[in-house]
């Protein structure tokens, strides 16, 4: 993906049962608590908090026990 005004990142959340999707661009050094401000201010203030989320297992949400 061709980097525009420092994003190059794309994050896809999808509710399969309300057929909606958002889609939030992110510059490329992302982290964990980044993403998670981004999902909050962008999809929990829409739409409440979700009862259940799914991830792609990035190695930036899987801690080092």
């Amino acid at each position: 993906m061709p980097r525009v005004h420092g994003k190059s990142v794309i994050l896809t959340v999808v509710d399969r049962f309300l057929k909606y999707a958002h889609f939030i661009a992110l510059g490329h050094t992302y982290t964990a608590s980044f993403v998670a401000r981004a999902f909050i201010e962008e999809i929990v203030c829409l739409h409440g908090f979700l009862s259940s989320i799914v991830c792609d297992q990035d190695p930036v949400f899987t801690s080092v026990v």
